[in-house]
C-alpha cells in the first residue's frame, strides 16, 4: 500500500511539472494508465481480497484443528473455498455493478472472519467462514470491473499476490487473525468507499 501510494504521489508530481506536450503524449501511453487514482484503488482493494482469501486458507485448518480432526478441518474448508466459487459465478450475472458492492464484501468479511477466528466452537466458526465466502463473490461486480486492460489486470494480480503471502506470517508472529482480518477488510471498504466517490466526480 506504501509504495502504491508513493508511486500515484510521484506520478501526479511528475505530471504536475511536465510541458504541456510531454504531457499529452504521457496520457496516451502506457505508463500513465496504470497510475490512474482508480487502477490503484483497484489493486490495493485486489490486494485485501487476496491477502483475505489466502491467509484463510493458509491459517483456517491450523485455528480448526482445535476444535476438531484434520480431516474435518479440511471438509469445511473445501466447502468454504466451493461457497467463495460459486458466490462468484452467481454475483458475475449481476448488472448492479459498483465499487459500492465491494466495500459491503469487505466489511461483511472483516466481520464474519473476525467472529470466526474468535469463535467457541465448530459450528460458530464453519458458518462464519462460509458467509465470508458467500460475500466475496460480490467483488465480481464490484473492484474487478474497474480493471480496464489486461496490464492493470496483471499489475494487480502481481502485487495482490505479493500481499497475499504477508497475511500467515503476520498472523503467526502477533496471532491475532480476529483483528487482523477485521482491520484489513476495513481498510478494503475504506478504499472501496473512495472508488464510488471518484466514480461520482467523472
Amino acid at each position: 500500500a506504501i509504495l502504491l501510494i508513493s508511486v500515484m504521489v510521484a506520478s501526479r508530481y511528475t505530471t504536475n511539472t511536465m510541458p504541456n506536450h510531454a504531457h499529452k503524449r504521457e496520457n496516451s501511453g502506457y505508463g500513465s494508465s496504470l497510475l490512474t487514482t482508480s487502477v490503484i484503488q483497484t489493486v490495493l482493494c485486489h490486494s485485501v481480497d487476496n491477502f483475505t482469501r489466502y491467509t484463510v486458507n493458509a491459517w483456517g485448518a491450523t485455528f480448526l484443528i482445535q476444535y476438531t480432526s484434520l480431516s474435518v478441518a479440511g471438509t469445511v474448508l473445501s466447502l468454504q473455498e466451493a461457497v467463495s466459487v460459486l458466490s462468484r459465478l452467481y454475483f458475475a450475472k449481476v448488472r448492479n455493478c459498483s465499487p459500492l458492492n465491494s466495500a459491503i464484501a469487505f466489511t461483511i468479511q472483516g466481520l464474519a472472519l473476525a467472529v470466526a477466528f474468535d469463535g467457541r466452537n465448530l459450528m460458530v466458526s464453519a458458518t462464519f467462514l462460509i458467509l465470508a465466502a458467500a460475500a466475496s463473490g460480490l467483488h465480481s461486480v464490484g473492484y474487478r470491473i474497474s480493471y480496464e486492460s489486461g496490464s492493470s489486470a496483471g499489475l494487480g494480480n502481481t502485487i495482490a499476490s505479493v500481499a497475499s503471502a504477508l497475511g500467515p506470517q503476520l498472523i503467526g508472529r502477533y496471532n491475532a487473525p480476529s483483528s487482523t482480518f477485521l482491520c484489513i477488510n476495513v481498510l478494503g471498504a475504506a478504499v472501496s468507499v473512495g472508488g464510488i466517490r471518484n466514480q461520482k466526480t467523472l
